[in-house]
């Protein structure tokens, strides 16, 4: 799974996708329009997309979401 987030003038703009060879409950579990509801968007199950108005906002709507599934994740910063 991958989840970009860009700053946009008024937010946060965040793009999620799913790797579409995961096992069926994998993808059972990770349905990202379901997080994708919470951050203010909506999508697909593999690919999905929100907005909001912080990093730090965005950034603890993912790690909640995760923590909730079992799930673990890494921030990676590109500059």
């Amino acid at each position: 799974m991958v989840i970009s987030l860009g700053i946009i003038p008024n937010g946060v703009k965040i793009s999620l996708r799913r790797n579409r060879e995961l096992s069926e409950d994998l993808n059972q579990l990770i349905q990202l329009n379901e997080l994708a509801k919470l951050m203010n968007g909506g999508g697909h199950a593999g690919a999905s997309g929100g907005f909001l108005a912080t990093i730090d906002e965005a950034l603890a709507v993912i790690k909640k979401w995760t923590v909730d599934k079992k799930l673990s994740w890494k921030l990676f910063e590109l500059n």
